[in-house]
């Protein structure tokens, strides 16, 4: 299972696509230097329009809940929004996440922290919570974006990654559209192996993820994997 988070800054959407950048460059160093798991880490990437007050609070109400007045204060200054996809654990039990959350945190501040449903704190607030927590260490700071800077370089896709997202972008388009392509993916997948179908399922729960961390939590060497992998994505693309 996965779900999502969002951060609202009032950064510029430039000043946003600069912070991303560094992130990514600088969470790609950290995973190769320690060669380790992603520890269920959500993919962060800019999204589209942000709640407004009044929807906000009428939201949070059919909880019980009254929203903070500092929040609804800031809200209207957000012009821009992170949307942190996929997300399989929360930051207790992910210290990776930790270090990711402290590093857009400070970087997007002054922003909020949409924990989903609206649920929604002030940034330094969520900071200091996370900040307790263990972690895998610091990210390198993003440059300030009026410096000059290099281009950043992204992290290179890891070996099933682009496979695993291709294939719940086919799955997620075979359910917005109409009965027969959903048909048409079920077919698909009722003519899958077992190992197929477990993938499928591996990668639908937990998010794309690389063959080497499906293969492991599976059971299976990643050339047996890969082998199911490939087959199945073929199957849903043609």
């Amino acid at each position: 299972m996965s779900w999502s988070w969002y951060i609202y800054s009032e950064k510029t959407a430039a000043e946003l696509n600069t912070i991303t950048e560094a992130y990514e460059a600088a969470l790609g160093e950290l995973l190769d230097s320690e060669d380790a798991e992603d520890d269920g880490l959500a993919q962060a990437n800019p999204s589209g329009p942000l709640p407004s007050p009044s929807e906000v609070v009428e939201h949070r109400a059919r909880f019980g809940e009254r929203v903070k007045g500092a929040v609804l204060e800031r809200l209207p200054r957000c012009r821009c929004t992170l949307e942190l996809e996929y997300v399989r654990a929360e930051p207790e039990d992910s210290p990776l996440q930790v270090t990711a959350l402290r590093f857009l945190l400070a970087q997007l501040a002054p922003c909020l922290m949409d924990w989903g449903d609206l649920s929604i704190e002030l940034g330094e607030d969520a900071l200091k919570r996370i900040s307790r927590l263990r972690s895998r260490g610091r990210l390198a700071e993003a440059p300030r974006p009026a410096m000059r800077r290099k281009p950043v370089k992204r992290r290179v896709a890891r070996p099933g990654e682009v496979r695993a997202l291709q294939i719940l972008a086919h799955i997620d388009a075979a359910r917005a559209g109409d009965r027969d392509a959903a048909l048409d993916v079920q077919r698909v997948v009722d003519a899958a192996s077992e190992v197929a179908q477990r993938y499928l399922a591996l990668l639908i729960e937990g998010g794309p993820c690389s063959d080497r961390i499906a293969a492991k939590r599976l059971g299976l060497s990643p050339s047996e994997l890969q082998v199911e992998a490939d087959e199945i994505a073929r199957a849903l693309a043609g």
